[in-house]
């Protein structure tokens, strides 16, 4: 429904959003993250052509991306503290 609000004036944009995210679905349920990794950037950049998202700026993390150090662990885990 959010995919029809915002592309709206683009039935045709909608509708590929859709199709985008349902085979990146799929693929994750498949276990084919590559794949599923890749639709996910094509759905990011359509929507950002559509001025739905801003696209993200190299170096600067938008969501949680293992290793940063924004929202909280580095993906490293510390040994239990001594009693």
């Amino acid at each position: 429904a959010r995919v029809m609000e915002s592309a709206g004036r683009d039935p045709d944009a909608a509708e590929t959003l859709r199709e985008l995210e349902r085979e990146m679905i799929e693929a994750s349920e498949r276990l084919e993250f590559e794949k599923a990794a890749l639709l996910r950037d094509q759905v990011r950049e359509l929507r950002a052509t559509l001025g739905m998202e801003p696209l993200a700026q190299p170096g600067k993390p938008t969501r949680y991306q293992p290793g940063s150090r924004r929202g909280g662990r580095s993906g490293k885990r510390r040994a239990p503290a001594a009693p």
